[in-house]
């Protein structure tokens, strides 16, 4: 019963590798995004840094300072179009991931003869559907004994 279903699963599997180097490769380009931009605020905020720290207030100056670089660091990183796309692709990525490996529990729930999600789905809908159904026809009911006899059910 498996051999038939091997050869689905090992394209599952190819699809899958391919799908991860891919995440490899956009996760990379993610954070060296992130680790250039935490440089530059680091370089930044050391050159606004004083010399020496003389007193509380210097550090608090500089506390404030680096805060406010690495703020306009990482905002502008947000904003720009290269994270946006970089993240759409890691996400993009992710889901592809989860989806392969979706496919592969099922295949192998259909080998152990199980229920898969699909079909788990389908019979709760229709279960769905038959209480819509039963409900509805009780209302009915309920309507035709009040018309015929013209008191309320109990």
């Amino acid at each position: 019963a498996y051999s038939q279903y091997s050869r689905s699963d090992l394209k599952e599997l190819i699809e899958f590798g391919k799908n991860l180097l891919e995440l490899q490769i956009h996760l990379n380009e993610y954070w060296v995004q992130i680790n250039n931009t935490f440089v530059q605020a680091v370089v930044k905020s050391s050159e606004k840094a004083p010399k020496q720290y003389n007193s509380k207030q210097d550090f608090e100056n500089y506390r404030k300072i680096a805060i406010d670089v690495f703020e306009d660091a990482f905002t502008g990183l947000f904003d720009s179009k290269e994270y946006a796309i970089s993240c759409g692709l890691v996400l993009s990525n992710q889901y592809d991931l989860f989806t392969h490996l979706q496919r592969l529990a099922e295949n192998n729930l259909k080998i152990l003869n199980l229920p898969t999600r699909n079909e788990m789905d389908d019979l709760s809908k229709d279960i769905h559907d038959l209480k819509k159904t039963v409900h509805d026809l009780t209302l009915k009911m309920e309507a035709l004994k009040i018309n015929e006899s013209g008191n309320i059910p109990s």
